[in-house]
């Protein structure tokens, strides 16, 4: 598994610095500058609440954007800057009414 699939299958990841969440329900994942690697996991597009998503500055996340990001509906900003994306950058993306 990448190191962030690792992360964000952490039992405690409200608690993590940077992250908020409403209850349990993480509302914003703030993991820029922490060195992880490895491809966006499908676990991000299962944060149905999400809000904010921050893997900027990171520098070793590759591969493509999942085209099942936009159908996080709640999310109003992104940044994956400073990465190693690649490819076009989801239709969905620009089809997010929050975005």
């Amino acid at each position: 598994a990448s190191s962030m699939g690792r992360y964000l299958s952490s039992s405690n990841v409200c608690n993590w610095y940077m992250n908020e969440c409403n209850g349990k329900t993480l509302t914003k994942l703030g993991i820029d500058d922490n060195n992880l690697m490895g491809t966006l996991p499908s676990e991000v597009i299962s944060l149905k609440m999400l809000e904010q998503l921050d893997l900027d500055g990171n520098n070793k996340i590759m591969g493509k954007i999942p085209e099942q990001i936009g159908s996080l509906s709640e999310l109003f900003a992104i940044d994956l800057d400073n990465n190693m994306l690649s490819g076009r950058i989801p239709d969905s993306l620009y089809d997010a009414a929050s975005l």
